[in-house]
């Protein structure tokens, strides 16, 4: 029976570590000066730059002997340019349904201080990147090659939501609705296009746009541009918890995964069409070789 490398348990918990200081620089900018926000935005931006940079130099370099093919420059722009707009796309649109569906909205207004752009930007750089390198990077690669991808982004899912549980006015349903939202979509997203820089981008782009829209943020306080005031039912609201929990925006999420596993079909037919119809022969990756069934 071949086991989880040592490599990998040693690397989650490092970068495990490294998830909790930056949790740490959100709490501690919620009561800081703007001096000191302004250092605690420094220190999360070098703590997620060290994040990635241990992440492909010593976990995959040196420990995996690998190339960190994922965090290639070159796929640097597609994970801006697709995956923030993504991301803010998909939580406007549950948010849009939500309202839509019965939430009624009695209170919007505008609180925004420069010190809650801060506390968004730690926020932001915190989850998209550290959690990201985490969850979809080192678990995926360490899990994947044994127990294959299906099962791989069932367990990472799993991790993803049980990581939310320790959050404020957690739910065992927010948990596993942000198992399905995060883990599979951003999960299948990663096996799909085999680039951490896009679901980087996607986790941004969701987090930012709850935060423009001053809603709760996976149980945290909400320090946006806008402050809006969700009622209803908290299964439509998502309650303290915020919309995450929502099932409307877990229904948007089963919906998207759909759409992604039949771009996904698609793509991979081409491919085989191609490499079926001419003298070359295209190798499937790893990580997104594998037709989803």
């Amino acid at each position: 029976m071949r086991r989880v490398p040592v490599w990998a348990g040693i690397g989650f918990l490092i970068l495990f570590f490294a998830d909790n200081v930056g949790v740490q620089f959100e709490f501690l900018s919620s009561t800081a000066r703007p001096a000191g926000q302004v250092a605690l935005l420094v220190a999360a931006i070098l703590t997620a730059a060290a994040t990635i940079w241990f992440y492909k130099n010593v976990i995959l370099r040196r420990w995996a002997n690998r190339e960190p093919d994922e965090l290639a420059s070159s796929k640097i722009r597609y994970g801006v340019v697709v995956g923030l707009p993504l991301g803010a796309a998909l939580l406007g649109l549950a948010f849009l349904a939500t309202v839509l569906v019965g939430a009624s909205v009695p209170r919007v207004s505008s609180t925004f201080e420069v010190g809650d752009v801060i506390q968004v930007l730690i926020l932001v750089v915190v989850s998209a990147v550290i959690e990201e390198v985490v969850f979809r990077g080192l678990l995926f690669h360490a899990l994947q090659p044994l127990i294959g991808w299906k099962a791989c982004l069932a367990i990472t899912a799993l991790f993803f939501g049980a990581a939310h549980q320790l959050n404020a006015h957690a739910t065992l349903w927010s948990s596993f609705a942000i198992a399905i939202e995060g883990g599979v979509l951003f999960g299948l997203l990663f096996i799909w296009k085999h680039n951490l820089w896009l679901t980087m981008g996607v986790h941004a782009g969701w987090n930012l746009m709850e935060s423009l829209l001053g809603v709760p943020v996976s149980g945290q306080e909400p320090h946006g541009f806008l402050d809006i005031e969700l009622q209803g039912a908290p299964l439509i609201t998502g309650g303290e918890f915020g919309i995450e929990a929502s099932l409307i925006t877990f229904t948007l999420s089963i919906l998207v995964i759909g759409i992604v596993i039949v771009l996904w079909r698609r793509s991979l037919s081409n491919v085989n069409g191609l490499s079926a119809s001419c003298s070359c022969h295209v190798k499937p990756r790893m990580l997104g070789g594998r037709t989803p069934t």
